[in-house]
């Protein structure tokens, strides 16, 4: 079977995101939240494998040493799975997610059109930044952020 398909679109599905624009915040301040749905198979006609054992988090590209990542400044809450508070996730600090229908941290392959109605394909989170209140130094911040899975 062929490797998952991974797509990331805006909480609503109306288009693809490629960049969170997250704005000019000042130190501990919350940025607005942010929901994003992680697709495996957007709109496939033929099957793929399911992304299994998925897991969430933040990544500088390197060490992951980077405040943003290494204090964890990313909040995500799971919506696809009914999850009412917000876990901090950054580098080596993952959290579940998955697709609402399907196995525990799994996000289904199998051929969809598309729609919401299609909940097994895909996992929604709500996400927001905030910094630490004290010791942070003004600039720009470059980061990622990282679904991890394993398929068969």
């Amino acid at each position: 079977m062929s490797a998952p398909v991974v797509s990331w679109r805006l909480g609503d599905n109306s288009d693809a995101i490629s960049l969170w624009q997250i704005g000019t915040l000042n130190a501990g301040q919350q940025s607005a939240e942010q929901e994003i749905l992680i697709w495996n198979n957007f709109q496939g006609a033929e099957d793929v494998a399911h992304m299994q054992d998925c897991k969430f988090t933040t990544t500088d590209g390197a060490a992951d040493t980077m405040d943003v990542v290494a204090n964890k400044w990313v909040y995500t809450r799971v919506d696809s799975l009914n999850e009412s508070t917000f876990t901090q996730v950054g580098g080596a600090t993952k959290h579940v997610i998955g697709a609402a229908g399907a196995a525990e941290g799994t996000i289904q392959g199998t051929a969809n059109t598309g729609v919401l109605a299609n909940t097994v394909n895909f996992a929604k989170l709500t996400n927001y930044f905030q910094s630490d209140l004290h010791g942070v130094s003004a600039g720009l911040r470059q980061f990622k952020l990282r679904v991890e899975y394993f398929y068969v």
